[in-house]
């Protein structure tokens, strides 16, 4: 088995800043400084520490590896709370003009700062940043809050008329809404961008490593080379031009990121996995190797998830669907290995009337069998969007940022309820 140390230095910044009805705000910062040595091949900590501040943190590093831990003091900055208390306004300002309506509004800004050291091989040093949004409303009758939010990794700022647009579509979605039994056996056209979170949450996932290693995947390690999902399917890992973790340019082993096709048209070509669970498996795939901070276990997980274009126009989709629905924004998702099942929010969902946009559903889950989803994807047009940067990822307890990324997509055998994860 192969052995190798490996040591992680790291240290992150992340603010919160949340505003609540009646102008009540609150705002934390939380600053996490220190190191773990593991032992991959036997997946073992070594030892380990946690340090009050970056400077004492910088101290323990040899004198050539603290450039590399610098930061400039504009990255190291606290949350910019003028302008968040101005965009928090804005949007405020618009939500009070709603009666009955509980919400809140939440800031975040996370900054990362690695080195990586591994065994002689020279250490690598990413760094990430990124900066969200995330609005949270409900009525008292609703029982679950509706989200929407955006992100990006530059710290420019939001767009906020453009936010607060959107924001005014679902709630008038949800409001708007027939309070009906919701439709079985329709087909189901995910509008492009967020919608890429269903082939994380259903492909993404199931190609993970460790969960083909434990036996909960669909897969394995056999069916590399063989055709495994419908053939309108291409699902890669990285897309030349895409800013969002442009800065990571290694994993949390120090192995280089997976720039990897991991199913081309239906043929399964790669694994997502890092160093330990490539060698027990016998697989060269490595590069997918991550952790939430220094105090986590690095294990297998997604950085980036795009579904490829497909041969069909946005309005080709819609043409072929007398009856189905249209799902325009998209919330969190989960996988149930053990139960075969896979859950999504769609929070703004509509029916499709005629090959037309029709009344609104309002929000709803989109469920249905793992086994059987990978085989229902009918349609993939060629509108490819990306996310708008606020899709995250939890595994294991630990909770990441991740990017997807998708065209229109037109998708069969679903099932649609209101309310929570029926789990």
């Amino acid at each position: 088995m192969r052995r190798e140390k490996t040591k992680i230095i790291e240290s992150t910044l992340s603010n919160i800043f949340r505003k609540r009805p009646g102008n009540i705000n609150e705002y934390s910062f939380r600053e996490r400084n220190g190191y773990i040595t593991r032992e991959i091949g036997k997946d073992r900590y070594i030892e380990s520490g946690e340090f009050n501040s970056r400077n004492d943190l910088i101290k323990i590093l040899p004198e050539h590896l603290r450039r590399k831990f610098f930061v400039p003091p504009d990255e190291r900055s606290e949350f910019n709370t003028g302008a968040v208390s101005k965009w928090g306004e804005q949007i405020s300002s618009f939500l009070n003009k709603i009666s009955g309506l509980e919400w809140e509004i939440i800031f975040k800004t996370l900054r990362k700062k690695k080195v990586i050291i591994k065994g002689e091989n020279p250490d690598c040093s990413p760094h990430f940043s990124h900066f969200s949004v995330l609005i949270r409303f409900k009525k008292s009758n609703w029982g679950h809050f509706v989200e929407i939010g955006e992100g990006n990794t530059d710290g420019s700022g939001h767009n906020i008329s453009g936010l607060i647009s959107r924001l005014d579509e679902i709630i008038r979605c949800n409001f708007e809404s027939r309070k009906k039994q919701l439709p079985e056996n329709l087909p189901l056209i995910l509008s492009p961008g967020e919608g890429g979170i269903v082939f994380h949450e259903i492909l993404g996932h199931s190609l993970e490593a460790d969960h083909i290693k434990r036996g909960l995947s669909p897969f394995n390690v056999s069916d590399i080379g063989k055709k495994v999902v419908s053939e309108n399917i291409t699902l890669s890992t990285f897309r030349k031009g895409d800013p969002f973790f442009e800065n990571v340019n290694h994993d949390d082993e120090g192995i280089s990121r997976s720039k990897s096709t991991l199913i081309e048209r239906g043929v399964l070509r790669h694994l997502i996995s890092n160093g330990t669970s490539s060698s027990d498996l016998g697989i060269s795939d490595r590069g997918s190797s991550r952790m939430e901070d220094f105090t986590k276990r690095p294990i297998p997980r997604m950085f980036a998830i795009y579904l490829e274009n497909g041969g069909y126009s946005h309005n080709e989709l819609m043409g072929s669907t007398s009856d189905g629905i249209f799902a325009r924004e998209f919330g969190d998702g989960k996988v149930l290995f053990h139960k075969n099942r896979f859950y999504f929010n769609i929070p703004s969902a509509y029916m499709i009337r005629k090959g037309k946009v029709s009344e609104p559903l309002g929000s709803i889950i989109v469920s249905g069998k793992i086994d059987k989803i990978f085989k229902s994807v009918e349609m993939i047009a060629d509108d490819f969007s990306l996310d708008r940067g606020i899709s995250y990822c939890f595994k294991d307890g630990q909770t990441l940022n991740v990017r997807v990324g998708q065209p229109s997509v037109k998708i069969k055998n679903l099932s649609f309820s209101r309310g929570l994860y029926d789990i």
